[in-house]
């Protein structure tokens, strides 16, 4: 809508659009006044109550524990496993991602594979995917945990632990 108009005329409307954006999280209200002048009947001013609720976004991810099982180191082989970032906030709420990444990975098995960028909105109900590969090059039991950074107040970082044991199968000699 543009501005107001300075006057209207009897009969005349006119929309006025009102927008709400908290800068913090909980109830919000306000009053709007409208003042007339001139030939008046009634009242020459009109309160109009205004209120909100500004929640946060809500993180949650679709498991925390990524599980790789046996890889097989010998011949080059790697698995990978995909997780979900969702936004369990109410509607309006928009989960951002700021950094996805490998943490306590002493060996480089795993990596983000795929992953929203850093800055990436998730709307209420909406959802991102994160691949996590394991390509194991030494043997036994391997971990880590992916860290997942967000706007959410309450659990900036939600941790997902990672595990996979590079394995190398024993190769049997024949006698001949």
């Amino acid at each position: 809508a543009g501005p107001l108009p300075d006057s209207l005329s009897p009969g005349e409307t006119t929309p006025v659009t009102v927008t709400f954006e908290p800068t913090e999280d909980g109830s919000h209200s306000a009053t709007v006044t409208f003042a007339a002048s001139g030939d008046v009947a009634g009242s020459s001013q009109y309160a109009v109550s205004l209120s909100g609720e500004a929640t946060p976004p809500d993180v949650a991810v679709s498991e925390t524990d990524l599980q790789f099982g046996y890889v097989n180191t010998v011949e080059d082989e790697d698995a990978s496993n995909t997780i979900q970032i969702t936004n369990d906030g109410r509607s309006g709420t928009n989960l951002t991602v700021e950094d996805v990444s490998i943490t306590d990975n002493e060996t480089a098995a795993f990596s983000v594979a795929d992953a929203p960028t850093d800055g990436t909105d998730i709307p209420s109900d909406g959802s991102a995917s994160v691949t996590v590969d394991f390509d194991p090059n030494e043997t036994g039991d391997l971990t880590a945990t992916l860290a997942i950074e967000t706007n959410d107040p309450d659990e900036d970082t939600v941790e997902v632990s990672l595990t996979g044991v590079g394995s190398a199968p024993s190769q049997r000699r024949s006698a001949r």
